[in-house]
């Protein structure tokens, strides 16, 4: 299996000429990188950017990005060149890949990394699983300007790429300091902002944690559940955070089959939803309709927001038809009750899982279920934010 998160040992690199390829295929390790599987992590994750068009962007906005891991940098991406610079030296100049090269992309990040962290005292003090985190929710935050998440990456056996929506580095006592927090993430919610530090994680003191314990904490394959303590100008708050899978869409789709024939036969359909809106009720019609033998059905809205009641009552007439889902409060206190149009489209037994992260209209679609017995409510008490009659 692959793994999405790689360890990256990162020392001084000269300065590289790109000629056909950035880095050459019998050598394998340049100064300690393994350079050919950290530069196939950043072509997938730009492939993976690619299907959601950037978020609207330019796949320079995302090579630019990186200059946030350090204020001495600055990055250029032209038409025709890759620049970086640090203070008023140019210490990279390479062609710009085709935007569809993926290749060409993983090394060109790569090599901007070896540099960033070959100048930069602070950034060379991170572990290489942290930097890549680092340069991951740095690429995050430059397409995120609308306070939405992007697309997911997943493994090959549906394991998803999760973050606590946090980006920081260590300061020179050993705390985490907050430098950037992905506007309408958990965190956001939270309160937390940048400059806070976070001094525990989990009961445990954060200077005694090293910096990949630091990197699985804030980001990693599936869900956790964080137990911060944060140091704000007004005081020291506890806030518990999911980590929550990075998403552009508003909804993704896991599919989990069995593989081997001594394996009891089992055919999964995972729905995640971040966002309860006519766009989710899309993408969860369509799996629904593609993966129609699905023999059972889980429901993951432990991360849920959203406000549209009527796209509410839509998803969960997918499972339930044409039954009473809710009353609605209108203007002037007028009490609406909605009902969708059509039939349930599955029969499968549906698992809905639920946290104090499930919020607005995605709580409405979960008492749906409850209320009709469609499904098997599993999690803790939701954020009550739902005006639900």
């Amino acid at each position: 299996m692959r793994k999405l998160f790689l360890i990256f040992v990162f020392s001084f690199l000269p300065f590289i000429t790109l000629a056909a390829d950035l880095f050459d295929a019998e050598t394998p390790v340049i100064e300690g990188v393994k350079v050919h599987e950290t530069s196939a992590f950043f072509a997938e994750v730009f492939q993976k950017l690619s299907d959601i068009n950037f978020a609207g962007k330019d796949v320079r906005v995302a090579i630019e990005s990186l200059e946030r891991l350090s204020p001495k940098i600055k990055i250029a991406a032209t038409d025709h060149r890759i620049i970086i610079v640090h203070d008023s030296d140019i210490i990279g100049n390479w062609p710009r890949p085709l935007d569809n090269d993926w290749k060409g992309l993983g090394d060109i990040t790569t090599a901007l990394l070896l540099k960033i962290r070959a100048s930069d005292p602070v950034i060379a003090s991170q572990s290489g699983d942290v930097l890549g985190l680092m340069a991951v929710n740095s690429i995050i935050h430059s397409l995120d300007q609308d306070g939405r998440y992007i697309a997911s990456i997943y493994e090959e056996d549906g394991k998803v790429l999760t973050s606590a929506g946090i980006q920081g580095k260590r300061d020179k006592i050993g705390n985490w300091r907050i430098e950037g927090v992905v506007k309408g993430s958990q965190a956001d919610d939270a309160g937390i902002n940048e400059g806070d530090l976070i001094v525990g994680i989990n009961g445990k003191d954060v200077k005694t944690l090293s910096d990949a314990e630091l990197a699985a904490a804030f980001g990693g394959l599936n869900s956790g559940t964080l137990k911060l303590s944060v140091a704000t100008p007004t005081g020291t708050k506890k806030i518990v955070l999911r980590r929550a899978s990075i998403v552009m869409t508003d909804a993704d789709i896991v599919w989990r089959q069995s593989t081997s024939d001594k394996q009891q036969e089992f055919k999964i359909l995972e729905i995640i939803i971040y966002n309860v809106s006519e766009n989710a009720v899309a993408i969860v019609n369509e799996a629904l309709n593609k993966y129609s033998d699905a023999t059972g059905i889980v429901l993951d809205m432990r991360a849920a927001r959203g406000g549209d009641e009527r796209a509410a009552a839509k998803l969960a007439g997918l499972f339930l038809g044409a039954v009473p889902i809710m009353h609605i409060e209108e203007t002037a206190g007028e009490k609406l009750e909605v009902i969708p149009g059509g039939d349930a489209i599955t029969n499968a037994p549906v698992v809905v899982l639920v946290s104090n992260q499930t919020q607005g209209s995605a709580e409405a679609l979960a008492l749906a279920f409850n209320d009709n017995s469609r499904g098997v409510l599993v999690g803790t008490p939701t954020a009550g934010k739902a005006k639900l009659i």
